[in-house]
């Protein structure tokens, strides 16, 4: 989907011209609000920065999403390959899987209260599968 400055044959360069160092990258170029106010005016006052500010939040309520959906892709993972089979890995998923769930409710500000989840001590922990008890 084009955006509407490359539709209007705007350049990056156009918007992108505060030099900036960013730490991985050469020659990056950034845009800040004076290259909207250049050719749109003071209408365009605070524009960018309400656009920067609504993708942030937008982002944050997708990533809760994200880390939710990540939780029950662990569960259903360990349900569906009868998590004997590889119980470290099983008992590392679940526990990770309770890691998002309380992420993503922290993270997409929830109101939800996560209730305590007893997963006894991890399998690595467990003396059956120590290299002491062979």
């Amino acid at each position: 989907m084009p955006d509407a400055m490359y539709l209007a044959n705007v350049t990056c360069q156009g918007c992108h011209e505060l030099t900036a160092s960013v730490k991985g990258h050469e020659q990056v170029r950034l845009a800040g609000e004076a290259s909207c106010l250049s050719c749109h005016g003071i209408r365009y006052a605070n524009v960018l920065p309400s656009w920067q500010q609504e993708m942030t939040r937008k982002v944050t309520q997708v990533d809760r999403v994200r880390l939710l959906r990540l939780a029950s892709e662990n569960v259903d993972f360990v349900r569906d390959g009868k998590g004997a089979h590889n119980i470290l890995f099983s008992d590392q998923l679940l526990r990770a899987a309770l890691d998002f769930v309380e992420r993503g409710v922290d993270v997409g500000k929830l109101p939800y209260r996560v209730p305590a989840v007893d997963l006894g001590l991890s399998v690595g922990t467990n003396v059956c599968l120590s290299s002491d008890a062979r």
